[in-house]
């Protein structure tokens, strides 16, 4: 029967135990004692690290990250494979669950894959490149919540309270402040394209700018926004049921004369 290599760095020096453990009844328990060990010389403060096949793996990983890094310029991203290896997601995951390994720590640091902000921009970046639009809210990339994240950016940039250079990271996607200012853009870049403003069956990049622009002549003129008015008015888009009631005046007018 073939048995599992399991080697012990202990006190710094390396102890090959293979023959040890087959010769033992129930390795299993010596493991778990080892693992016991391990927790309380780390509660001493004591420098101990067992390492076996696991760790073994995780530098390799480690050494691929590199690799990466060196080839492209940056960390993988969520979703890619490098060499067979889906490296963006061993990434993430051990950028969370190695919070108890200060040595690993340490390494990813140095490449940046501790910065918070950073890996969900970079997350949102891979969305954007794979889908080719923005999350919706209650989207996700794996088990990144890059919609949500999204909301809450867009809302420290109305406030004023995103650094100039995540703005602008941002604003490199597309990010608007609000969805708004992002559906605004649309209709804009359909007038420019079309020569005219998008009627109500209309779409632009997957979006349906003719229903909301519709919908934003009707709301503004039930209750009025100067700032976002004047943005519809520079595009000519004049608010629907105010446009409507003109109408209607010079029908009167009309009438009144024939009488």
């Amino acid at each position: 029967m073939k048995t599992r290599q399991f080697t012990l760095r202990f006190n710094l020096q390396d102890e090959d135990i293979e023959a040890w453990l087959e010769s033992q009844p129930d390795r299993g328990a010596y493991i778990k004692r080892l693992i016991l060990a391990d927790k309380a010389r780390r509660l001493a403060g004591e420098e101990f690290h067992p390492l076996n096949a696991h760790d073994a793996a995780w530098e390799k990983r480690y050494a691929m990250v590199l690799d990466f890094r060196e080839k492209f310029g940056r960390n993988p991203y969520y979703y890619e494979e490098f060499r067979g290896v889906k490296l963006g997601r061993w990434l993430e995951v051990h950028a969370k669950r190695d919070a108890d390994r200060p040595e690993r720590m340490e390494k990813l640091a140095r490449i940046g894959a501790l910065d918070k902000w950073e890996r969900f921009y970079t997350a949102l970046k891979a969305f954007c490149e794979k889908f080719s639009r923005l999350p919706r809210k209650d989207e996700f990339l794996g088990d990144i919540p890059v919609g949500a994240w999204l909301q809450r950016q867009r809302a420290a940039m109305r406030k004023g309270e995103l650094p100039v250079e995540q703005r602008e990271k941002l604003f490199s996607l597309g990010v608007t402040p609000s969805d708004w200012e992002k559906k605004l853009a649309l209709v804009a870049a359909f007038l420019e394209e079309q020569g005219r403003l998008p009627k109500l069956e209309d779409t632009y990049c997957g979006v349906n700018v003719g229903r909301w622009l519709y919908a934003q002549r009707k709301v503004l003129s039930l209750t009025p926004n100067e700032e976002y008015l004047a943005k519809l008015r520079s595009l000519g888009a004049i608010p629907f049921v105010r446009q409507k009631n003109q109408r209607k005046k010079k029908i009167y007018k009309k009438t009144a004369v024939q009488k």
